[in-house]
């Protein structure tokens, strides 16, 4: 709990952390209480180390890092990165609903900017753990994510009826034009078309451009409303908290730096890399080999072509 100094081993992962410890600091007010309650856990941690016979973890005396059980739980520069990753996210939001109105044809990039920042905020977001999630903002992040899957969707699935909505319309006006043009300049002036029929009332609001939209500014508008009203910088202390456990005879430990059983005790770095390594290598050859056939396999069927019209 954080209340008590203990993290709770079920930590959530979300971007919630970000405006962590608002229980604590309205439970135990200043910065003089907050320190006398660490300090109390301190001397509490100190007497349950000295009865197990442990030493502390070498995380549990710093905020800069934690690091139970062979493990990273969070590291103090990432939240800094995290807090710029969320107010780069509401500053390409904010992009995307401008250009919609003024610039149009920046609005894709900043809604492409705003999905990509998202991944990278959320990916911060695993290494600030420090405590769980309040219920509303677990609710507000599955809103959240739920409207972003929808918007997507959604745009999607419109921007693949108009590109066939153009190619038959250039069709038509191709059957019906006596003038050469070629297919580029055909299906572009079939889209300027398209886009300058007049719509109704209802064919704006009930579309999937219009739920697109919608759910997309529901997505920005659970990040906005947090930047806006709070102070994140305000309520981070650091990785100020580190996780205990409770063995079958009820005495609290803290989990141990290392962790014995860990599989990449001392080749971590090996491990990694010749991973990544090994999947580069077999996904390009996989590549290299898949072009090969492809390609042989097209010059076949067009001698073939050849040879029957031959």
């Amino acid at each position: 709990q954080a209340e008590d100094g203990i993290r709770d081993l079920r930590m959530s992962r979300g971007l919630g952390d970000v405006y962590k410890r608002q229980g604590i600091n309205a439970e135990y007010g200043t910065k003089h209480n907050q320190d006398k309650l660490c300090l109390s856990f301190l001397h509490f941690s100190f007497h349950f180390s000295k009865m197990n016979n442990t030493s502390l973890p070498p995380s549990f005396l710093t905020t800069e890092y934690t690091m139970p059980y062979s493990k990273i739980m969070c590291v103090n520069w990432m939240y800094t990165v995290h807090i710029l990753l969320a107010y780069a996210v509401v500053a390409a939001g904010f992009g995307a609903l401008a250009t919609r109105v003024t610039k149009k044809e920046y609005h894709v990039y900043f809604g492409r900017a705003f999905m990509l920042i998202m991944y990278w905020l959320m990916a911060s977001s695993l290494l600030i753990f420090t405590s769980g999630l309040p219920r509303p903002i677990i609710f507000f992040f599955v809103v959240m994510l739920v409207s972003m899957t929808i918007a997507f969707v959604a745009i999607r699935v419109a921007q693949t009826r108009f590109a066939a909505a153009c190619l038959e319309h250039a069709d038509q006006m191709n059957a019906q034009s006596t003038t050469k043009q070629t297919i580029v300049e055909k299906v572009a002036e079939a889209k300027r078309d398209l886009l300058q029929r007049p719509k109704t009332i209802k064919e704006r609001l009930f579309s999937l451009k219009s739920l697109h939209g919608f759910f997309m500014t529901l997505a920005w508008y659970q990040m906005s409303g947090r930047a806006f009203v709070t102070d994140p910088f305000a309520s981070w202390h650091g990785c100020s908290s580190y996780p205990a456990f409770k063995d079958q005879t009820g005495a609290v430990h803290l989990m141990p730096e290392v962790d014995p059983n860990y599989a990449f005790q001392g080749t971590e770095v090996a491990f990694a890399g010749g991973v990544t390594i090994g999947a580069i290598v077999m996904i390009g050859g996989v590549g290299v080999i898949w072009a090969v056939v492809a390609t042989r396999r097209q010059e076949r069927k067009l001698r073939e072509q050849s040879e029957l019209l031959n």
